[in-house]
């Protein structure tokens, strides 16, 4: 918040709605998020992978492997499964995947940063830029005020008779 440097409340405002509703900064803030997502599921592989799998199933035999009896057997069959695994890192490539993840995150944040700042210093430049317009309008009415009261004295000192019509023209 640098630009509370400048004490201006209408400056204060102009920030807080450009960050607040800025498409470009809400953009980085994803990728942000994103990179992020990617760097804990890099981290991942530092720890045990575990699955765990199971199953159910009812099955009727056809009689014919009974020895040609007459009914059909019914019976439940249940299966399960569990693996547990571990990917060594023996050549180090586990930990550079890691440490690429964590450098993009850091590149995301860094992104967002520099996105925040660009928005922030454009509109303290158009902030600036319109006060110095507005200051110039100001100054330029007030001379045109000056240059119309000038105006009025000498078409009253051509009235007397003290000045020519040129001057008054010339002033016109």
């Amino acid at each position: 918040r640098w630009w509370d440097q400048f004490d201006s409340p209408a400056l204060d405002r102009l920030m807080v709605q450009a960050l607040q509703h800025n498409p470009g900064l809400e953009a980085a803030q994803h990728t942000l998020e994103q990179a992020r997502y990617e760097f804990k599921a890099a981290q991942g592989i530092f720890y045990p992978q575990v699955a765990l799998d199971a199953g159910a199933q009812r099955t009727r035999s056809s009689g014919a492997s009974s020895g040609g009896r007459a009914g059909a057997l019914a019976y439940n069959m249940y299966t399960g499964q569990f693996n547990v695994s571990y990917y060594p890192d023996a050549f180090g490539l586990n930990r550079l995947v890691a440490q690429n993840a964590q450098a993009q995150v850091d590149v995301a944040q860094e992104q967002l940063r520099a996105a925040q700042l660009v928005i922030e210093g454009n509109v303290a430049n158009a902030a600036i830029r319109l006060a110095a317009l507005g200051e110039q309008i100001e100054a330029t009415e007030k001379s045109i005020a000056d240059e119309r009261a000038i105006l009025e004295l000498i078409r009253g000192q051509y009235a007397a008779g003290a000045v020519s019509q040129l001057q008054v023209a010339t002033q016109e």
